[in-house]
C-alpha cells in the first residue's frame, strides 16, 4: 500500500466510485512519412484507429466494473485533432461491443445525439453547454443503467500551446514558461533548447525536463519552463472541473471523467499518482516507461481508497485516510 502525502488534488473530490480514464492520443497520421490520415478520424492512422477501437474494448472492461448508476463522460480533449478524433474513436467502437455483446445496463449518448438536442436549445453559445447538459441528464433516468456520454470539449488546461489562459494560469500559480508551442506553432525556447540538447530523443528529452524541474541555466541565460508538479496538478484540477461540472447536473450518480491528452502532460501525472505527489527522476524509475500511443492511466475511487492502474502494469493502492 502507497502512503498519500502532500497534493491538494484530492482524489476524494472525485466521491465515492467517481475517477478518471485519461489517455494519451491514438497514433497519429504523418503524410511527410507516406502515414496518411483516415478519413473517419482525421488526424489519426489507421494504425491509430484500429489501436484507438481496442482501447475502447479496455475501456468497457473498466466501466462493467464500476458501480450501478456510474456515469462515463468521455469529454475532454486538447486543440490537437488527434485527440477528438481518438475519442470519436473510443466513442464508436463502446458504441459497436454494447450493441454486438447486447449489454442492456450501459447505455451510450454520443455526440450526435447530443447535436439534435443542441439544435433544440437556444442559439447563445455560452449558455449553450449548460442547458444542452441539463437537457441530455434527462435521458439518464436509470439508477441501475451505466451510462456513457461522448462529446469532445476542448480543455485549456490540457494544451501544450501558449494561449491567454496558460498565460494567466501560470502567473497565478508560478508555472514558468507556459507551455511548450506558441501560436506560430514554433516551440517556445525553453522546448526548443531541451529538445535540441537531447538531439530531438522524446524520452531523453523528458527526463532531463524530470531533472532540471523546469529550469535550464545555458550559456549564462536562464530559461524557464513548465514545472512538471504543477503540469500534473494542472491535470488533475482540470479533471475535477469536468467532473463538478457533470455532477452539478447528475448529483446523484458517480460520475468517471474521460479525457485524451497529451504524452508529456500525461506522464507528469502518471509520476505524480505513482510517486507520493512528487514528480521527478526517481518517479520515473518507478513508472519505468513513458505513455505508448493510446495508453491509458485510470483512478477509481473505493470508500477511502483510490485504486490507480498504468496501462498494463499492477493496480496501486492509495489509502486516501492518509492524503493531506
Amino acid at each position: 500500500m502507497t502512503e498519500w502525502s502532500g497534493f491538494k488534488g484530492d482524489l476524494r473530490d472525485f466521491g465515492e466510485g467517481g475517477g478518471f480514464i485519461v489517455g494519451r492520443h491514438s497514433d497519429k497520421a504523418d503524410p511527410k512519412k507516406g502515414i496518411q490520415s483516415s478519413i473517419s478520424y482525421p488526424g489519426l492512422s489507421e494504425k491509430g484507429v484500429e489501436m484507438a477501437h481496442d482501447r475502447g474494448i479496455k475501456i468497457l472492461e473498466l466501466l462493467k466494473e464500476s458501480k450501478p448508476g456510474t456515469v462515463f463522460f468521455l469529454a475532454g480533449t486538447t486543440e490537437q485533432e488527434r485527440t477528438s478524433s481518438t475519442l470519436k474513436a473510443y466513442s464508436d467502437e463502446l458504441a459497436n461491443l454494447i450493441q454486438e455483446e447486447n449489454i442492456s445496463d450501459i447505455k451510450i449518448i454520443r455526440k450526435s445525439d447530443i447535436d439534435e438536442i443542441s439544435e433544440k436549445m437556444a442559439k447563445d453559445n455560452v449558455l449553450r453547454a449548460h442547458s444542452t447538459l441539463g437537457e441530455t441528464a434527462r435521458l439518464i433516468n436509470n439508477p441501475d443503467s451505466k451510462y456513457i456520454i461522448a462529446y469532445p470539449l476542448f480543455i485549456f488546461g490540457f494544451s501544450m500551446r501558449v494561449n491567454k489562459q496558460t498565460q494567466l494560469e501560470a502567473k497565478k500559480s508560478g508555472l514558468g514558461d507556459p507551455g511548450w508551442i506558441l501560436p506560430t506553432d514554433e516551440y517556445t525556447k525553453f522546448a526548443k533548447v531541451l529538445l535540441e540538447k537531447n538531439n530531438d530523443n522524446d524520452e531523453a528529452a523528458f527526463k532531463e525536463w524530470l531533472a532540471n524541474q523546469g529550469v535550464m541555466e545555458i550559456d549564462g541565460e536562464t530559461i524557464m519552463g513548465p514545472k512538471p508538479e504543477l503540469i500534473a496538478k494542472q491535470q488533475i484540477r482540470e479533471l475535477q472541473r469536468l467532473g463538478k461540472f457533470a455532477k452539478s447536473y447528475l448529483p446523484n450518480h458517480p460520475i468517471v471523467i474521460g479525457s485524451i491528452g497529451q504524452s508529456w502532460h500525461l506522464d507528469a501525472l502518471a509520476i505524480y499518482l505513482l510517486n507520493d505527489g512528487r514528480v521527478d527522476l526517481d518517479g520515473f524509475e518507478k513508472v519505468s516507461l513513458m505513455m505508448e500511443m493510446g495508453e491509458l492511466l485510470s483512478v477509481k475511487v473505493d470508500g477511502e481508497k483510490a485504486y490507480i492502474e498504468y496501462g498494463n502494469r499492477e493496480i496501486k493502492e492509495i489509502d486516501l485516510n492518509m492524503a493531506n
